[in-house]
């Protein structure tokens, strides 16, 4: 049976290997590909992963899901921040309401709590 993930204010808090594994980094990935796929056919999203371990795992698990989805994914390379993967949005000009909240839902979920 699948665990309840929960997200706070402050993103999604949970114990590496425990609660935070590949498995549900794929659920959360897969559902948020979902949601913005509802919201646009040509959804976009840039992840960011910091250097916490298992940071790249996580990334590229996200980015895989997203890309099986059909979500055109741009993947940092090497470590970057929240404020990192925002401006990368912005200077893309490829921000909306929901993909510039969405780029911030996956640097939050990549960045390991």
């Amino acid at each position: 049976m699948a665990i309840k993930i929960k997200f706070g204010t402050d993103g999604w808090r949970a114990i590496i290997a425990q609660d935070f594994t590949v498995e549900n980094v794929a659920r959360v990935a897969e559902a948020s590909a979902d949601w913005l796929l509802s919201k646009n056919k040509n959804a976009s999203v840039v992840i960011g992963n910091d250097c916490r371990f298992a940071g790249n795992l996580f990334a590229e698990t996200t980015a895989k899901v997203m890309c099986s989805k059909g979500v055109k994914v741009k993947l940092a390379e090497g470590f970057v921040s929240t404020p990192m993967v925002s401006l990368e949005r912005c200077a893309r000009r490829q921000i909306s309401e929901s993909s510039s909240l969405q780029a911030i839902i996956l640097q939050v979920i990549m960045d390991l709590n």
